[in-house]
């Protein structure tokens, strides 16, 4: 099976907004429209993943949004397979394989009602940092010092995105 890394729609690759029907898609979100065509530049299979596969006339739109974006018409689905490596997401919190064990959950302290929604940069980061977390097993004070670097150095709070629980620290 060919390996293919996913990439969602709503919320990823375009602005989510209130559902007005599978023809409207939101606005590019150029940081994850950048990455998808760095991977494809780079050789890799891209598949749009999204819960709009299997509708009615969502293919062709998404094919014309994608068009508009300069990038190729992508095959859309919305399930996985053997091949895919992993996918960007707005909405997915990694799993550490074969143990159930999650890399981030939410922090309920020092979280403001009005701070609660992250940014797309913020979200971005958060999806690369858990898929270098899982690609090179940054665990303990190696894991600690990364985050502590995000926060001293270009002014990331982890604090307001996701945590690891501390007895994994």
């Amino acid at each position: 099976m060919e390996p293919w890394i996913g990439f969602d729609l709503d919320g990823t690759l375009a602005y989510e907004s209130e559902w007005q029907g599978v023809e409207f898609i939101g606005e590019p979100i150029m940081p994850t429209i950048e990455l998808l065509k760095s991977y494809i530049k780079n050789g890799n299979k891209c598949k749009i993943f999204t819960a709009r596969a299997g509708q009615e006339g969502a293919e062709s739109a998404i094919h014309l949004w994608l068009e508009k974006q300069g990038l190729p018409k992508l095959e859309v689905t919305n399930q996985k397979d053997y091949g895919l490596m992993f996918f960007f997401d707005d909405r997915a919190i990694p799993v550490e394989n074969n143990t159930g064990r999650t890399y981030f959950q939410r922090s309920t302290s020092n979280v403001q009602p009005s701070s609660d929604k992250l940014t797309m940069d913020e979200k971005i980061c958060c999806n690369e940092i858990s898929r270098n977390i899982m690609l090179n097993g940054f665990k303990g004070d190696k894991l600690k010092s990364c985050l502590e670097y995000l926060e001293k150095h270009i002014n990331f709070h982890t604090d307001r995105i996701y945590q690891l629980p501390t007895e994994q620290l």
